[in-house]
């Protein structure tokens, strides 16, 4: 990466150049040109029509977030405390691999099989940032929360849509 000032050959990823000390940091950071990359980069997360959150309290157990996920359709509910602050996250990934085939949904704790302190993001977070850490993080649901309160959830199937309808 050459240095703007200077224009020393640094080496790629770095922050300062390494000659005159120079900020590099924002250099390699895509810009936003058009279509599909600029609505990925510059979206806000609540731009994004997304989900109210489904919560359960912490002394919840795996049958009453089944009931939820099914009456709301969604495969994800978010398990707050008695301040409504996000402590967990349930998945159908979680009742896949943490429930066991003869376990009884009604005696299991949810804080038992729940992904505790989940990853979440705030309403002024970007699309780019939340497809990242949906990537990285191998999540199709991240609690959108202001703080640790959740204010909605977001999914992949989210994220399409509002790609079909605004870009594609």
């Amino acid at each position: 990466m050459r240095c703007p000032n200077c224009q020393h050959d640094n080496i790629s990823g770095v922050d300062i150049c390494e000659s005159c000390g120079s900020d590099l940091g924002a250099l390699d950071v895509p810009q936003p040109t058009s279509g599909l990359q600029h609505s990925i980069l510059t979206t806000l997360l609540s731009e994004i029509p997304k989900s109210d959150p489904n919560t359960l309290q912490r002394d919840a157990t795996v049958a009453d977030a089944i009931a939820l996920m099914r009456s709301a359709r969604h495969g994800v509910t978010l398990i707050v405390d008695d301040d409504n602050t996000l402590v967990g996250i349930f998945t159908e990934a979680d009742l896949v691999h943490r429930v066991g085939i003869d376990s009884e949904p009604e005696t299991i704790s949810i804080i038992d099989v729940m992904t505790p302190a989940p990853y979440s993001l705030g309403p002024a977070d970007s699309m780019a940032h939340a497809l990242n850490a949906m990537a990285v993080g191998n999540h199709r649901h991240i609690a959108i929360a202001a703080g640790r309160k959740p204010i909605g959830q977001l999914s992949v199937r989210n994220v399409l849509a509002y790609l079909r309808e605004t870009v594609l």
